[in-house]
C-alpha cells in the first residue's frame, strides 16, 4: 500500500509505488504511440514536436526520466518514431440516422465476436533513400497462442516523404467466450530497411444479458443508452413512477430519483450513470491527460481487460468527468482517477450500500460519443461488455 502526498493530506491506496509507476508509464506509451501513429497517417503533416525530453517538476511527460533513464523501451519507441513508420487506418462507416445517411464513429481498437477486422496499412516514410520492391508481412493472432490470419504486400515503392496506403489485411475474428486480445504485427522489408510494429486489439463476447434481460429495467429519460433495444429487444423500458411493481432484479437509469432510494432500501439493485451535474457532485477532468486511472480488484473490474494501465480498450468509456469522492456516500471504489501533478483523487465508479440492496454509479460512457468515441452503445463492444458486466454482477450479488 502507498500514501501518496496531496494538499487535504494522505492518500492510502491500495498500490504500491512501483504499481502506480508502471501503470502510468505503461498508460503513457499506449497513448503517445496512438497520437503519433495517427499524425504519421495524414500525407500532409511532416514533423511534429514531442515535448519534455527529460522530466522536470511540472511536468513528467516526458522520453526520459530524472535520472536520464527512457521511459520507455527505445525498440518499441522507434516503432512509432522513426523516419519511416507503419501505422494503421480504417474504413468509414455509416448508419441511417434521423433521416440521412450520415458517417458515423466507431470503435478500431475493439471488436464482437465473428466481426470484420479490416485495417488499412498505411506507410509514412521519410528516410533518405526510396523504397523499392519492398515486401510487407502481416499476422494476426491470439495472445501467446494459435495464428488467426497471415498475409503479404509485395512490389512496394516509395520515395523519401511519401506517406500511402500499402494494403489491407482482411480476416473475420473467432467466436470468444470472454474477453480476448489479438495481436496485429507487421514488418515491411526492403534493401537493407526492415521496419516492425504491432498493435493489440480486444474481441468481446455478444448477448451476455440474453438469459437475464427479464429481471432487468432500464429507466433512461437522458437516453444514454439508445440502440440498446436493437441489441436486446426484450428488455424492459419505462419511465415508471414505481418500480417495484414489475420487480426487477436490477434497475439501470440515467436519472437516480428518491423511490430508487427506497427501491434500494428494500434490497433491490440500481446501476446509475450520470452524465454531467446529477446525483452526486462531479469534477470536470480530462481522462488521458496528465493522470493514472487505478483499477481496484473487484468482480466487475477484474473480468474488464485493463491489464493495469489505461490501454485503448478503454477507448470508448473514457470520460471527461469524475465523481468528487469526497462529497460520496460511504462506498467501494473500483476504478478511480489520481491526478498526476497534483495527486487529488476521484471516481469513475464506485459501488455503494443502500439499506438491503445496492448501488453502482459511474461516470464512464457506455454510450461513447465523446469527440471520435463510438456513435453510440451499438458501436461500442468495451462499452456494452462493460454495461452487461455490472448487470450481472448486480443480478448475481
Amino acid at each position: 500500500m502507498v500514501s501518496t502526498g496531496r494538499k487535504n493530506g494522505l492518500l492510502n491506496l491500495p498500490f504500491s509505488a512501483q504499481q502506480i509507476v508502471e501503470n502510468a508509464n505503461h498508460s503513457a506509451f499506449v497513448y503517445r504511440k496512438a497520437v503519433l501513429e495517427l499524425v504519421r497517417s495524414y500525407q500532409k503533416v511532416t514533423g511534429y514536436v514531442l515535448t519534455s525530453i527529460k522530466g522536470n517538476p511540472i511536468a513528467t511527460s516526458s522520453i526520459f526520466d530524472d535520472f536520464g533513464n527512457p521511459n520507455h523501451k527505445p525498440t518499441a519507441f522507434k516503432q512509432f518514431n522513426n523516419a519511416t513508420v507503419i501505422s494503421l487506418t480504417w474504413d468509414n462507416r455509416r448508419n441511417w440516422v434521423n433521416g440521412g445517411d450520415r458517417l458515423i464513429n466507431w470503435d478500431s481498437n475493439n471488436y464482437y465476436s465473428n466481426d470484420n477486422f479490416r485495417p488499412h496499412l498505411f506507410i509514412s516514410h521519410y528516410d533518405s533513400f526510396t523504397l523499392k520492391n519492398a515486401c510487407l508481412t502481416w499476422k494476426l493472432k491470439v495472445e501467446n497462442e494459435d495464428m488467426i490470419a497471415s498475409g503479404e504486400i509485395s512490389n512496394i515503392i516509395l520515395t523519401p516523404g511519401e506517406a500511402k496506403e500499402a494494403g489491407i489485411a482482411e480476416v473475420i475474428l473467432p467466436e470468444v467466450t470472454k474477453p480476448t486480445k489479438i495481436l496485429l504485427s507487421v514488418k515491411l522489408s526492403g534493401g537493407t530497411a526492415e521496419i516492425t510494429n504491432e498493435w493489440p486489439f480486444w474481441i468481446f463476447p455478444k448477448e451476455l444479458l440474453k438469459p437475464v434481460s427479464s429481471q432487468i429495467l432500464i429507466n433512461d429519460p437522458l437516453h444514454l443508452l439508445s440502440g440498446l433495444e436493437k441489441i436486446y429487444s426484450d428488455l424492459a423500458h419505462s419511465s415508471v413512477e414505481d418500480e417495484n411493481s414489475s420487480k426487477p432484479k436490477v434497475i439501470v437509469t440515467s436519472l437516480l430519483q428518491s423511490h430508487h432510494y427506497e427501491y434500494m432500501k428494500q434490497g433491490g439493485k440500481v446501476l446509475y450513470i450520470q452524465r454531467g451535474e446529477g446525483e452526486f457532485p462531479i469534477n470536470n477532468l480530462p481522462f488521458w491527460r496528465e493522470s493514472i486511472q487505478l483499477f481496484h480488484s473487484h468482480l466487475v473490474v477484474d473480468c474488464f481487460p485493463h491489464e493495469n494501465h489505461t490501454g485503448m480498450a478503454l477507448y470508448g468509456v473514457a470520460s471527461d468527468t469524475a465523481f468528487d469522492r469526497s462529497s460520496l456516500p460511504e462506498n467501494s471504489p473500483l476504478i478511480d482517477r489520481l491526478d498526476a501533478r497534483t495527486f487529488e483523487l476521484s471516481n469513475y465508479l464506485f459501488e455503494a450500500q443502500i439499506g438491503d440492496g445496492k448501488l453502482i454509479a459511474t461516470t464512464l460512457r457506455f454510450e461513447g460519443g465523446l469527440g471520435a468515441q463510438p456513435s453510440g452503445i451499438r458501436y461500442n463492444p468495451a462499452g456494452l461488455y462493460l454495461l452487461e458486466s455490472i448487470i450481472n454482477y448486480l443480478i448475481e450479488s
